[in-house]
């Protein structure tokens, strides 16, 4: 017999499962992003603005700094220096985490019937 999984549970595993399928989305649209004039502007923005809310509050300083990273990622790739792939990758690599995460989630409901 399946247990009932509890609501927080649950809660963290459709958080992390959105979080990662739409993460991994957006690191793949800037991979692609990455190679025109525009990638640089957009992975400007990002680092500022990833480095503003990874200094405004601690709760958010992982998802800040991640958010810089890939402004910065985002930039150099921009600049002819590499980094599109390293994007794909980690949107690849996110979009996964996402998905098992979803999955954990579905079998977590499914078991509350």
């Amino acid at each position: 017999m399946n247990e009932i999984v509890p609501t927080d549970t649950l809660a963290r595993n459709a958080t992390r499962a959105l979080g990662g399928i739409g993460g991994g989305g957006a690191l793949l649209i800037l991979g692609v992003a990455a190679g025109s004039p525009i990638g640089g502007i957009i992975g400007i923005a990002l680092a500022l603005g990833g480095a503003a809310i990874a200094k405004s509050s601690p709760e958010d300083r992982v998802a800040g700094g991640v958010m810089a990273a890939a402004g910065i990622v985002t930039g150099l790739a921009a600049l002819g220096i590499g980094g599109g792939g390293l994007l794909s990758l980690g949107g690849l690599g996110l979009l996964g985490y996402g998905g098992y995460n979803l999955y954990k989630f579905l079998k977590g409901m499914q078991s509350r019937r």
